[in-house]
Order: C-alpha cells, then structure tokens, then sequence
C-alpha cells in the first residue's frame, strides 16, 4: 500500500478506492505472472528459446532494475527471488541477462567516471 500510494502521488493519480484497490492487487498479480513463467519455463524444453526470442531478457533486466529504493519490499514478496530464478532457466537466458547487467555497469562507469574501465 505504501509503494502504491507514493507511486500514485508521484504520478498525480488521484487515490479514489477503487484506484487504491487495484494498486493494491498489483503485487500478486505479478507474483502469479512470475511464478506461472518460472514454472512454464522449466517445465517446457522449448519455453526458454521462445523466451530468449520474445525479448524475456529485456524484461527481467528492466524489472530486476526498476525496484529502486523498493528493493527490500520486492525482496519480502518474493519477486526478487522468482526473477532470479527465471534467469537461470538456462545457460543461454543467463548468459543474456548477465550481458545486459555488463553493459549497465560499464555505461554507470563511464557517466560516473567519464571513461569505461578499459581506458
């Protein structure tokens, strides 16, 4: 409820009842969505190549990425704990996600040092 009201207000999303409640049901609609890929993802053989192909990578990136000063509350839900295990479905999922945490880290160096480590 806190995430959602302080979210709501930085948005100036008016916090009528019923926005307030589907705020609220936000949090277990995307533990659900999770936990149903995870368990789509090991259950199929070909799941993983299909999520590697829609961009999945992306998304867990973005998501693991966007919690913000939320992280603590992301990690009592449990959302941290699904995302990670969704990248290590397999090799290859892993492998992409770690590129794009590499490339994260290398472009915060460069925009905090004005170089990438390589120089």
């Amino acid at each position: 409820v806190l995430l959602a009201g302080s979210a709501m207000q930085s948005l100036d999303i008016p916090a009528t009842v019923d926005v307030i409640r589907s705020a609220d049901t936000l949090p277990d609609v995307l533990l659900r969505s999770l936990t149903a890929l995870l368990e789509t993802l090991q259950q199929d053989p070909g799941a993983a190549a299909v999520f590697l192909e829609a961009g999945g990578p992306d998304a867990v990136f973005r998501r693991q990425n966007c919690m913000g000063r939320y992280w603590r509350e992301e990690a009592k839900n449990g959302s941290m704990s699904l995302l990670s295990r969704i990248t290590q479905v397999s090799d290859a999922v892993a492998a992409e996600v770690a590129q794009r945490n590499l490339a994260a880290e290398a472009h915060e160096a460069v925009a905090h040092h004005g170089h990438s480590h390589g120089e």
